[in-house]
């Protein structure tokens, strides 16, 4: 089978995939073949000979067809996030003789293609600038969600986003992206949180202030995060509405009243605010509850 794939020969090759059968070693093999070669009609043709072709095969091929007909957007959208164990699946689906050819090369090949166009678009940490620039522009590039598809790019753009926000040289970017993402359908809440977090890093409080309390006061707490309100207090206080930032950290640690980092933000951010009395408390509340969870790993409750 190999020395007649290896011909290149289309028409012996279709002709020895049809004699291959529907199934065992012989049409194993013709289906692995296939699928590490670029001729899509080579994979539809095993697929209409082949009988009882486990699930997983099936996707593996339907997705190289896909790929090589350049409606890559449609594979990525359904190829799984972390490459599948080849050999706990064919015990789990049973693949009765499907097992006799080695996939392994055409699902990698396939998962290191889906991860090529995924981590173009995924902007480090600690990227430089020319680095930041090339991801943003392929973000801006229409062409670039044809290609990964409408789901994966929305979340690419709105994590892109939340990196970029923490460069303040990069704040009108951040928005940019934030409103791509947006208006495809991200989460309201996390579009508003990176376009705070992206005013805040420019030192822009005022504009930043109306963005956090918007988040902690007209979205549901589902949707929340502690820092929200250390964040909207630490703007207060920078917009001197000491009494704001106070009121704002009593009503986050109501709604958060186990989280520690928030106790400890809190407390300083009392103490900027000159209010040393309920820092004191902050403080004195993060204690307890560290207490309480020291004292509650020594004595688990009994069932």
């Amino acid at each position: 089978m190999e020395k007649i794939f290896s011909s290149g020969n289309s028409t012996e090759i279709l002709a020895a995939i049809q004699s291959a059968g529907g199934k065992g070693e012989r049409a194993a093999t013709a289906l692995a073949l296939a699928l590490e070669s670029d001729q899509p009609e080579w994979i539809e043709k095993c697929l209409s000979s082949s009988i009882d072709l486990p699930p997983t095969l099936r996707h593996l091929a339907i997705s190289r067809i896909a790929w090589l007909r350049d409606r890559k957007a449609e594979v990525i959208s359904n190829w799984p996030e972390i490459s599948p164990d080849l050999t706990e699946i064919s015990c789990r689906e049973d693949w009765d003789g499907w097992e006799l050819a080695d996939f392994s090369l055409a699902f990698n090949s396939m998962s290191q293609n889906v991860n090529k166009q995924l981590t173009a678009l995924i902007i480090s940490e600690k990227a430089p600038e020319s680095e930041r620039k090339e991801v943003i522009a392929r973000f801006i590039d229409p062409v670039t969600i044809s290609i990964v598809g409408r789901k994966k790019y929305t979340d690419a753009c709105m994590n892109a986003a939340l990196i970029l926000s923490k460069y303040k040289e990069e704040a009108e970017s951040t928005f940019q992206l934030a409103k791509i993402a947006r208006d495809l359908g991200a989460p309201a809440a996390l579009c508003l949180r990176t376009e705070a977090t992206a005013l805040t890093h420019s030192r822009n409080y005022q504009e930043a202030h109306a963005r956090w309390i918007e988040l902690i006061t007209e979205h549901s707490l589902e949707t929340q995060l502690p820092s929200d309100y250390t964040e909207a207090a630490y703007s207060a206080f920078e917009n001197m509405d000491p009494s704001q930032a106070l009121n704002i950290l009593i009503k986050g640690l109501r709604q958060f009243p186990n989280d520690e980092t928030l106790a400890t933000r809190a407390g300083w951010i009392a103490l900027l605010t000159g209010n040393s009395k309920e820092a004191y408390q902050f403080f004195s509340s993060r204690k307890r509850n560290t207490d309480f969870l020291r004292i509650s790993s020594r004595n688990p409750p009994r069932c």
